[in-house]
């Protein structure tokens, strides 16, 4: 796994869209097939890169879709597989499960990570993964947290799981508390990454953690992910 030069600020986003900052380093995610490229292009000199279909976009996937994945994973061997998962309030939940499986799975069997976007569904991401135990992915980012306190322990015990917050979370901090420090990790979820410095310090406060130390956490915990933990 390609790692960040030495020159890199101890930061990155763990969760974005773009990559507008030069300062620090970030995750860029595709929702659909279209965004692909764009992501392979940005994913170099601390950029880390996550191609697949987000649960908004699973209307009219072309038949070989997985296959397009499949090969452009391959082509591509620090890509993560992302952003992927499951949204209640998006139609056709039968098939949003049956996307998110397949690249579940395929993520499993090349090796790599997934950023999951869940959104009133851990429920059916909890029985999918315990039904999945044999065939799970490196790790698994939970972008942007939001689901059940009592299971953050037992989903980083038994999946690998690490849980990113961003200003909407920070806003409502209750996981952020329960989370092991060294799980946790810091996102914008927009386009603009620069913003992460606010975030990493505004999750400090919550914790009463030393900014600069919280700094170095949440990066050393992002870049032990990377290396599939």
């Amino acid at each position: 796994m390609r790692v960040l030069k030495n020159t890199m600020p101890k930061y990155i986003d763990a969760h974005c869209h773009a990559k507008a900052a030069p300062t620090v380093g970030a995750i860029v995610n595709a929702a659909q097939i279209t965004d692909w490229g764009r992501v392979m292009d940005l994913a170099v000199d601390g950029v880390f890169g996550a191609v697949g279909v987000h649960p908004w976009y699973i209307s009219g996937l072309p038949t070989d879709w997985l296959q397009q994945l499949r090969k452009t994973l391959i082509d591509n061997p620090d890509l993560m597989v992302g952003e992927i998962g499951l949204d209640k309030h998006k139609p056709d939940m039968d098939l949003q499960i049956s996307v998110f499986k397949g690249q579940l799975l395929l993520a499993h069997e090349l090796g790599r990570g997934v950023s999951i976007h869940c959104v009133g569904a851990w429920e059916h991401i909890a029985h999918i993964l315990k039904m999945s135990q044999n065939k799970l992915p490196q790790f698994i980012l939970a972008h942007g947290y939001n689901g059940p306190i009592n299971q953050i322990q037992k989903f980083a015990d038994s999946y690998n799981m690490y849980f990113s917050y961003g200003p909407r979370e920070i806003a409502n901090p209750a996981r952020i508390l329960e989370t092991p420090r060294n799980r946790i990790l810091a996102e914008t979820d927009s386009t603009d990454p620069s913003n992460i410095v606010d975030v990493v310090n505004a999750i400090a406060d919550i914790l009463s953690v030393d900014r600069t130390e919280m700094a170095d956490i949440i990066y050393d915990n992002t870049m032990r992910m990377l290396k599939h933990g």
